[in-house]
C-alpha cells in the first residue's frame, strides 16, 4: 500500500513542479510576480514604465546606473531574460540596491532554473523592501515567490512555512495545492485535506476536473496507506462522481463490497 502511495506522491511532485514552472513563465511573460498568475503569454504589459517610475521615487536612483536599470526593465517586458540580467547586474555592480532590481533578477534566475541565485536575490530584495517600495506588488507577493523558489531548489522544509504565510495573504490555487502535496509527503493528512480542500473548491482555470480527480485519488491512497478504509472509500466514491470509469476507485469499492459480503456471511455462519 505504501508503495502505491509513494509512487503517487512522486508523480504528483513532478506534475506540481511542471505546473509551477509553467505558471512562473506566464508570470514572467506578464512582467510581474503575481501569485494569481492571471496574465497570459499574449498579454501586452507596460510594467517597465510603471516599475521604472516607482524606482525613480526610491532612494536608490543614480545617474550612473539609472540607464541600465531602465534598459533592464524594458528587456524584461520583452521577455529577454539574458539582456535583463545583463543590464540589471551592471546596475548592481555600480552600486544599485533597489529592491525592484533585485526582485526582477530573482524572477529571471528562477525562470532560467538557477534557483540558488534566485533565492539569494529574493533574500536581498526583502532586506531592501524595508527601505523602499514597501507597497509595490513585488513586496506584497514576496512570500509566494520566495517560497516557490525555495521549493524548486529542494528546500521544502524552509519553503513550507513561508508558503503557508503566502496562503494567508493570497489563497491562490497553486499555493494551496502545493501545500497539500507537501503535507502529504510529510504525512500530515489533516493539513493535506485542508489545503487540497481549499484548492478543490477554487474558481481557477487550472482547477480542472482532471486536477480535482488527482487530488481525490492522492488523498484516497494516503488514507489507504494508513489503513483508514472509511476515509479511503469516501474519497474514492467522490472520485467516481468525477470519473465513473476510474479503475483504481472502482477496484477499491468492489473489493470493499466483496469484503463486506464475506464478513456478513461469516457472521451468519457464526450465529448458526
Amino acid at each position: 500500500m505504501s508503495g502505491i502511495f509513494l509512487n503517487g506522491i512522486s508523480e504528483l511532485k513532478v506534475n506540481m513542479n511542471r505546473l509551477i514552472q509553467g505558471m512562473l513563465v506566464l508570470c514572467l511573460l506578464a512582467g510581474m510576480a503575481s501569485s494569481t498568475f492571471a496574465q497570459t503569454s499574449t498579454t501586452t504589459t507596460t510594467y517597465a514604465a510603471i516599475d521604472y517610475n516607482d524606482y525613480l521615487k526610491s532612494p536608490f536612483t543614480n545617474p550612473q546606473w539609472d540607464p541600465f536599470v531602465q534598459e533592464g526593465f524594458e528587456a524584461m517586458d520583452k521577455n529577454d531574460l539574458v539582456t535583463t540580467i545583463e543590464f540589471l547586474r551592471k546596475s548592481i555592480t555600480l552600486g544599485c540596491q533597489s529592491p525592484l532590481v533585485l526582485f526582477k533578477l530573482a524572477l529571471c534566475y528562477e525562470a532560467q532554473g538557477s534557483y540558488y541565485s534566485s533565492v539569494q536575490y529574493y533574500e536581498l530584495s526583502k532586506e531592501q523592501f524595508q527601505k523602499s517600495n514597501s507597497q509595490h506588488r513585488y513586496r506584497k507577493m514576496f512570500n509566494s515567490n520566495y517560497g516557490r523558489a525555495l521549493y524548486m531548489m529542494g528546500e521544502t522544509d524552509k519553503a513550507f512555512p513561508i508558503l503557508e504565510q503566502a496562503a494567508k495573504e493570497d489563497k491562490s490555487y497553486w499555493i494551496c495545492k502545493l501545500l497539500g502535496q507537501i503535507s502529504l509527503t510529510k504525512g500530515d493528512l489533516d493539513k493535506a485535506v485542508n489545503y487540497y480542500g481549499q484548492a478543490y473548491t477554487m474558481n481557477d482555470p487550472a482547477n480542472t476536473a482532471t486536477e480535482q480527480l488527482g487530488m481525490l485519488l492522492e488523498l484516497a491512497r494516503a488514507y489507504k496507506s494508513q489503513n483508514d478504509l472509511a476515509s479511503t472509500q469516501k474519497y474514492y466514491e467522490t472520485a467516481l462522481k468525477l470519473d465513473p470509469t476510474n479503475k483504481e476507485a472502482n477496484d477499491f469499492i468492489r473489493s470493499q463490497q466483496k469484503n463486506n459480503s464475506l464478513e456478513k456471511a461469516m457472521q451468519v455462519l457464526e450465529k448458526n
